[in-house]
């Protein structure tokens, strides 16, 4: 994590700026991941395995493979309550001038007031503010719906 606005509400959650938590079981983590080479998925899986960090972190490799593609098409992913119980997330990627994935951004609170719905209202949000933030380093928007086996072919 390299920066977070905290909110008006008292929320202690386990991201910290400077600490790192698990790519999969992170909205930012699964969100930077899809754009990868599945290759790079199963080499993950492999490494690092996906241990779970709550009762809804998914586990299954084909069920995360699947979730990774999806993500990949609509280019944002939720955590629901899968890094830390009781906070559910909403991350959409950051690119830059190459179209590479560098970073994410997130939106994140606690499962109490930020129904499913409510996160799914937010990913508009997620979504212009990272395309801004991936304009700024110099990403071509008019391209951003290709997937990274047409962008390395480019």
């Amino acid at each position: 994590y390299i920066d977070k606005i905290d909110g008006k509400q008292a929320l202690i959650m386990a991201a910290r700026v400077g600490f790192r938590m698990p790519v999969h079981s992170t909205a930012l983590g699964i969100a930077m991941l899809a754009d990868l080479p599945e290759s790079e998925w199963q080499c993950y899986v492999a490494e690092v395995g996906l241990k779970p960090r709550t009762p809804n972190t998914v586990v299954d490799s084909e069920a995360f493979f699947n979730r990774l593609r999806q993500v990949r098409k609509q280019n944002y992913a939720i955590d629901n309550a899968e890094n830390q119980e009781g906070i559910r997330c909403v991350a959409a990627p950051i690119r830059d001038h190459t179209k590479k994935t560098v970073a994410a951004l997130s939106i994140s609170g606690c499962t109490v007031n930020l129904t499913l719905a409510k996160l799914e209202s937010l990913v508009p949000l997620a979504q212009k503010a990272s395309l801004s933030i991936s304009e700024q380093l110099g990403f071509n928007h008019l391209n951003e719906r290709q997937g990274p086996t047409a962008r390395a072919n480019q």
